[in-house]
């Protein structure tokens, strides 16, 4: 019943809630209900004028229209006034928007409306003209409102239309600036008022590029539905590595030009990185820009503490001034610039003095010299009005001080003083030219006059003068020792970068040896500067130097005579503070010329630095290309086309290069090398040169290989990607390529060649789209991918050669050639030559191939094509090639041998007897043979040398006569000739192996004819040959039984063959008799067998006699007979299977060690390796741990190998402390004297407010003495 009480009484209080919001609501309704006759009204007048202007619309309309007359507009224009007109639109907080012109209604409480509180809509009257409303804004977020120009409501505002909303387009996005990106799709789904829900799959669909490719890989717009985790998952996967590559290149920033360019790129990689981390400290940003500014600014700007960033860079725009004025002056007072050789790592030579200017008034009127002075003092004084405005104008325009340059404000005031280098600019840009008598009192006398001697004058070395390498504040600089000179001098050039310059006390007048004379008002005191590990202190004058950075006068001299000096040797020895000294001049270097560019040389000519230039030319020349027929001249120039640079990407064809992987492959992505910071502008320059030709782009590929620099033989670098991974996972191409003897056999009877080389061959072909990213390759700045094919793919040879087949596929073998890139056409006359060429013009023209006519030679009677010397005559090798062989050096390891027979093995065909006379050297490419050089190794390598020299020329087959084999074996090889009419086409020889030297003679002579035939068969197929053998039984070869194996092998691969064998004598048979003249080692009977034990051997077995269980083994191995668990007794050495058991022989034991790890055959290796290579050998209890310790405690290997830890990453600063005692540093001072029993202090300083405590402590101290110094005087 209470419960059923209760419900009640809660229904009572809802229906008396209702009751009262019903009473406050009726007003409002039946206020509505008043308004909804004036709304039906407007609504009623509204249809109206829909209906007139319908009609107006579709009434016809005169043929010639004509102005209307303004006095008839003005009487039938509607009298409706602005004013009267209701609100278009509500204004942002609800009231309507008030037009040009008009002043707000005056609204209070009650003054409601179908919108809400606000001023009720007038009745609109009828209008003329057409009036476009804006869209409602919606109900709830922000919507952006046009406002209405002036011309939209003044007079005939009803013909005006109102401007369209502005056309956005939604930002694509392709992997770069992610933080930007996000900025302006936000800023676009505010002014379109998006709906937060669609605003991922809005951003989607505007991804391109590398940024598609990973959004289709992660499917982030899937997994993330809200804005903000999709947004930072774009951030944090394409915004890590550009956020690294701003730190790089801001910690890399310096000032190198001027200080306006150097803050133009600190401020913009500044706010990139306040873009990614806006919590950075103002005050780091200042501390960096200064540390980057030159140190001459530098020093000037550190000295008032800027606090902001502006400051800091008016305060360096200021002092760049002053700094610029002063080498004005010098520059003013001195002759023309010397050379900026200051400062550099090896030591330079020295140039001579660029000559100085002639005596003021010297040939020149006084009415000339009144005129310049006047002209002067004008240009003086323009320059300095024009330098204030310009300094009012800027910090006008940066909303700075006018007096003292800081930030200014309503309350700012300026400092009590005024900055040094500011009043320095001004006095200089306000003080005047001085006056003739100010130079005349100011004129030095004949007393203060210096003399400088003709050495420092041309940079010449006298008998009786000296030159010296040293070091003036950590600067290297080359000096003179000159007696003719009557003061110390050094160069204007190095006092820029010097400490202590100051201005001279009076100017003083240098008189050199051609009679001029220099100014100089600068000078350093004591200037300190080193030389030999002996430092010096000496009053320099400043003086522009060209030749030598010091000068060491006769003041210098004096000092520290009395001296003995050598001036043939170029030593000095004299007496410094009791202490004796001796210097050794430096001598020049004669034998050495530096290359220099042009531009190098031309500034050395400006600089007046040259005395004379001599032209070095060859005495032999090569031999100039005879001039080309006027018909192929005229076709060259028809298809200039094809000579041209390529432009652009070649097009895409049939035979573009594609990358298959091997089937469960993943991406290939190696960091990139580490390179010197020149490597690394080389890489910068080659890199943006692609960029520019188009050959490689940007890449978000997750393939990436590494680059490395290949220096070439003129110094410069080759631009090489390693694809050595990519290769792997690579499918193979397993296109032919042409053998080179069967081209060359093409050419037989052809009188006249031309060859054709592809410019850039790999670059004029393209990549598949869909295998351009797997070519990626990472420097230190970016990520690249190649659209043409690269160098070093795997598959690029087999790619270049079908696409070249396919393109000459017509001319093939009808007169055209081609190896990958190099095209040759031969022919036998003029008029087929001229055809030839035109054809192979017009098809490379139609595949947009490049030809480098530089590489070129068109209708020669004999060229070099693959290697080979071509011409009417025949093939013989190349002399090039030959001479390489000829000059080689003796080979003193196999890897030397492998090269030399690698070399002389491509012409195998043109020696006779090669495989035998080359078989003690590859005897040695053997596995498991010693590397040993004798008399027969020496004898091969002598006999290949001659054999290659002497080649002869070999004809080329001639498919209409009859071809001859010649063949004969002896023990050690056989031996075979194709010839033609006497003349040789090709030698073949082959080394027996140990198998086939034991076949009988019989059986040696059949093997060298079936190997010439099979060798030659292509020749030898298609008509009669004869076979000449000197052994007489195969002449009945095919009227023999064929009883053994081996006569029914020779007849299976001779069947189907037309040949006649008939016998020759050996003494006419010329290859047997090559082959017979091979040197054999010489034999003999065994005498005596003379062997050295080794000292070790015996030490080894003495080491047994003190050790137990060394006995105890030897007397087991004794007793018993056999194998015993391994260990066997041979000689009185104990072995475990096969290795030497050294025992507990400690000594014996760290010899070996010492041999196998620090001598030369362990070359310093491993644990691994050596534990290998001692295990190989020897064998004792607890070798392993043995070999750890030894290797380990190695101080050689400690201090030259690097330690084996992953690479660390960049430094991170440690974090600002945001209040005091938050975080602490803490250091010793020790070797202090002892006072009150203490000579050590602990420093502890607060980071935050820079506080720090003094506490003496007394060294020796533990750790916990420390502590309780810490807590008692710290933590207290």
């Amino acid at each position: 019943m209470e419960e059923i009480n209760k419900a009640l009484a809660d229904l009572t209080a809802a229906i008396s809630g209702m009751s009262a919001q019903i009473s406050e609501i009726h007003p409002v309704v039946l206020e509505l209900q008043g308004w909804r006759p004036a709304i039906e009204r407007s609504v009623d007048e509204l249809r109206a004028e829909v209906t007139d202007l319908r009609q107006h619309i579709q009434a016809p309309r005169p043929a010639a229209a004509q102005a209307p007359d303004p006095a008839l507009l003005k009487e039938t224009a509607p009298s409706v006034r602005l004013s009267d007109l209701p609100p278009l639109l509500p204004d942002m907080a609800g009231t309507s928007l008030h037009r040009p012109g008009e002043q707000p209604h005056a609204r209070g409480d009650g003054s409601h409306g179908p919108d809400g509180r606000g001023v009720a809509h007038d009745l609109r009257g009828k209008s003329v003209g057409e009036i476009h409303s804006p869209r409602l804004p919606p109900a709830t977020g922000p919507y952006d409102l046009l406002p209405y120009g002036e011309q939209s409501f003044s007079g005939d505002w009803g013909y005006h239309r109102l401007p369209p909303p502005p056309r956005f387009d939604f930002p694509v996005f392709d992997g770069t600036n992610p933080k930007a990106w996000r900025l302006k799709c936000e800023a676009y789904f505010r002014v379109c008022t998006l709906s937060p829900d669609t605003w991922v799959s809005c951003a989607a669909m505007y991804f391109t590029d590398g940024a598609l490719t990973w959004l289709q890989s992660s499917q982030a717009h899937l997994h993330y539905q809200d804005w903000g985790g999709f947004a930072a998952a774009i951030c944090a996967q394409f915004g890590r590595e550009e956020f690294q590559n701003l730190l790089r290149q801001f910690n890399r920033l310096k000032q190198t030009s001027t200080v306006a360019e150097y803050a133009e790129q600190f401020t913009q990689i500044m706010h990139h990185l306040l873009a990614h981390h806006p919590s950075w400290d103002p005050a780091f940003f200042v501390t960096q820009f200064m540390e980057g500014l030159q140190r001459d600014i530098r020093a000037a700007v550190v000295l008032h503490r800027p606090q902001t960033l502006d400051t800091v860079v008016d305060l360096a725009f200021l002092q760049e001034e002053v700094v610029d004025s002063f080498r004005r002056d010098d520059r003013r007072h001195s002759s023309p610039p010397s050379l900026p050789a200051v400062g550099r790592a090896t030591p330079r030579t020295a140039l001579p003095l660029p000559l100085p200017p002639p005596k003021p008034g010297v040939g020149v009127p006084d009415a000339r010299r009144e005129g310049r002075r006047d002209n002067d003092n004008n240009n003086k004084s323009t320059s300095n009005e024009d330098k204030l405005a310009a300094l009012r104008a800027y910090r006008r325009a940066k909303g700075l001080c006018f007096t003292c340059g800081e930030r200014w404000s309503r309350e700012h005031r300026c400092g009590p003083t005024v900055q040094l280098h500011v009043v320095e600019e001004l006095i200089e840009m306000l003080q005047g030219q001085p006056t003739e008598q100010e130079q005349k009192e100011t004129a030095p006398s004949e007393a203060d006059c210096c003399v400088l001697s003709k050495e420092a004058l041309e940079g010449a070395e006298s008998p009786t003068t000296m030159r010296l390498h040293g070091w003036v504040q950590d600067r290297e600089v080359l000096m003179l020792v000159d007696s003719g000179s009557s003061h110390s001098f050094v160069s204007s050039t190095l006092a820029h970068h010097l400490q202590g310059v100051q201005s001279a006390r009076r100017p003083l007048s240098v008189r050199v040896a051609n009679g001029g004379v220099l100014r100089s008002d600068l000078e350093i005191s004591k200037c300190e500067w080193r030389s030999q590990g002996v430092k010096f202190a000496t009053d320099m004058k400043v003086l522009p130097l060209g030749c030598y950075d010091v000068i060491l006068g006769i003041d210098w001299l004096a000092c520290h005579s009395p001296m003995r000096v050598h001036w043939l040797e170029k030593t000095m020895d004299f007496q410094r503070n009791g202490v004796p000294v001796h210097l050794c001049g430096a001598r020049a270097d004669v034998t050495r010329c530096d290359l220099i560019s042009g531009a190098e040389l031309h500034h050395l000519l400006e600089e007046k630095a040259v005395t004379r230039v001599v032209q070095l030319c060859a005495t032999a020349q090569d031999m100039k290309q005879p001039p080309l027929p006027e018909a192929i001249g005229n076709l060259i120039e028809q298809y200039g086309v094809l000579f041209e640079e390529p432009k652009g990407l070649p097009p895409q064809r049939a035979f573009d290069h594609s990358i298959p992987l091997v089937p469960g492959a993943r991406p290939v992505n190696l960091r990139p090398y580490r390179h010197s910071p020149a490597q690394k502008d080389e890489v910068e320059r080659q890199v943006a040169e692609m960029l520019a030709q188009g050959i490689i782009q940007p890449s978000v590929s997750p393939f990436a290989s590494p680059v490395l620099l290949v220096q070439k033989k003129d110094l410069t670098w080759r631009f090489c990607v390693d694809y050595r991974h990519l290769n792997a996972v690579t499918i193979k191409n397993r296109y032919p390529l042409p053998v080179i003897e069967e081209l060359l056999d093409e050419l037989a009877g052809s009188r006249l060649f031309t060859s054709l080389d592809l410019r850039a061959g790999y670059h004029q072909i393209r990549m598949r789209p869909e295998d351009e990213h797997k070519t990626a390759f990472k420097t230190h700045h970016g990520h690249f991918e190649f659209k043409v094919m690269p160098y070093g793919v795997t598959g690029g040879p087999s790619t270049f050669q079908g696409g070249m087949n396919i393109v000459l596929s017509p001319l093939l073998r009808k007169g055209v050639l081609v190896f990958i890139d190099d095209i040759l056409i031969h022919s036998e006359d003029e008029d087929s030559h001229l055809s030839l060429l035109q054809q192979v013009f017009q098809l490379l023209q139609k595949h947009s191939l490049k030809v480098k006519l530089s590489k070129c030679s068109f209708a020669q009677p004999k060229l070099v094509y693959l290697g080979h010397e071509i011409s009417g005559d025949g093939v013989r090798t190349d002399h090039k090639n030959i001479l390489a062989v000829q000059q080689w050096p003796v080979p003193s390891n196999i890897k030397e041998v492998r090269g030399f027979l690698g070399l002389a093995g491509y012409y195998r065909k043109f020696v006779r007897g090669f495989a035998v006379t080359s078989r003690p050297l590859t005897d040695l490419l053997k596995k498991g043979v010693v590397f040993r050089w004798t008399y027969l190794e020496d004898g091969a390598f002598r006999a290949l040398q001659q054999a290659l020299v002497t080649a002869p020329v070999l004809a080329l087959p001639n498919f209409t006569k009859t071809f001859e084999l010649e063949t004969d074996a002896l023990d050690q090889g056989i031996g075979a000739v194709l010839s033609q009419n006497g003349h040789p086409i090709g030698y073949l020889s082959r080394a027996l192996g140990p198998r086939n030297r034991l076949l009988s003679t019989y059986e040696k002579e059949g093997l060298a004819i079936l190997m010439a035939v099979d060798h030659w068969r292509t020749y030898l197929q298609n008509d009669e040959f004869i076979v000449h053998t000197d052994q007489r039984s195969l002449i009945h070869l095919e009227d023999q039984r064929l009883a053994t194996p081996w006569q029914q092998k020779i007849m299976a691969k001779l069947l189907g063959l037309r040949y006649r064998i008939v016998y020759k004598k050996g003494v006419d048979n010329r290859a047997a008799d090559a082959l017979s003249r091979v040197p054999r080692p010489p034999q003999g009977d065994l005498a005596a067998i003379t062997t050295a034990v080794p000292a070790w051997l015996e030490a080894v077995q003495q080491g047994y006699d003190g050790d137990p269980a060394a006995q105890r083994l030897l007397a087991r191995l004794a007793t018993q007979q056999g194998n015993l668990d391994g260990y066997t007794l041979q000689e009185g050495i104990i072995r475990q299977h096969g290795r030497i058991w050294l025992g507990d022989n400690v000594d014996l034991q760290k010899q070996v060690l010492d041999a196998l790890h620090t001598g030369a055959i362990g070359s310093h290796s491993g644990f691994n390796a050596t534990y290998r290579q001692v295990r190989r050998l020897f064998t004792w209890p607890g070798l392993k741990h043995h070999v750890k310790l030894f290797v380990e405690a190695c101080q050689i290997c400690k201090q030259a190998k690097p330690e084996r830890f992953r690479y660390p990453g960049l430094l991170e600063p440690l974090p600002v402390p945001t209040q005091a005692w938050q975080m602490i540093t803490m250091d010793f001072v020790e070797g202090l004297p002892r006072s009150s029993g203490c000579n050590s202090i602990l420093v502890v300083v607060d980071k935050f407010s820079r506080y720090a405590h003094f506490i003496a402590l007394s060294h020796p101290f533990t750790a916990f003495q420390v502590a309780q110094a810490f807590v008692a005087h710290i933590y207290k």
